[in-house]
């Protein structure tokens, strides 16, 4: 059985630096149970399954592994080499799983390619976000699906983890619920559904529209 790919990008030099995640958070990331992705293994089994999807900031492929049967080719996107080899290590029996080290920004993936992407846990970690989730549209096929599942800015309780993780050396600037929704629908995507539960956790799921330009 075919182990999965590990890529290395280095052809910006925006990433020829390649990103090390705290220790802290590392650990963190171990320790945690896998219950905390419940919201994304059901929504998986409720959509797919699906032809192609990608996990854009995939870390140790936790997520990856619980929901990688629902999918012909899983496609997982990380700047940290270190989490990138261990979601390697994690998913080797997993013949249908792909391992990217690139930045979020600049996926090495053609146009209306995948059927669902998703970010989990993961856009409020990534500096300048809003292009992240242009880059996560762009791959996106005509009447696929993208979901987010992240803090909300404009919460207290959101901002008070956020200030925790910069404490701990992690850059965190989540997004408020507001930004991110308005950005969907101005580049044709339709919101489904959108939620912030009492913990300021946000979760949104959207699909791209296909419109023919009018003469």
């Amino acid at each position: 059985m075919r182990k999965p790919d590990l890529l290395i990008i280095n052809g910006r030099s925006s990433l020829s630096r390649m990103a090390e995640t705290p220790l802290v958070y590392r650990v963190a990331y171990k320790i945690s149970g896998k219950g905390i992705y419940r919201p994304l293994v059901k929504l998986v089994r409720e959509l797919g399954p699906f032809e192609i999807g990608v996990d854009i900031g995939s870390g140790y492929g936790i997520a990856a592994e619980l929901i990688a049967d629902h999918f012909e080719r899983l496609y997982l996107i990380d700047l940290d080499q270190g989490m990138a080899k261990s979601a390697k290590k994690r998913l080797k029996d997993r013949s249908n799983v792909e391992v990217i080290v690139t930045d979020a920004k600049y996926i090495p993936l053609q146009d209306s390619f995948a059927d669902f992407v998703y970010f989990f846990d993961s856009l409020h970690h990534i500096p300048k976000p809003q292009k992240a989730l242009l880059e996560a549209i762009r791959i996106i096929k005509s009447h696929g699906k993208l979901a987010v599942f992240d803090l909300d800015g404009c919460h207290v309780f959101a901002k008070f983890i956020s200030f925790l993780e910069r404490a701990s050396g992690i850059h965190s600037r989540p997004l408020g619920s507001n930004v991110i929704c308005n950005l969907l629908g101005e580049n044709n995507l339709v919101i489904i559904r959108s939620e912030v539960d009492f913990f300021g956790m946000f979760d949104v799921l959207a699909v791209k529209e296909y419109h023919v330009r009018q003469i």
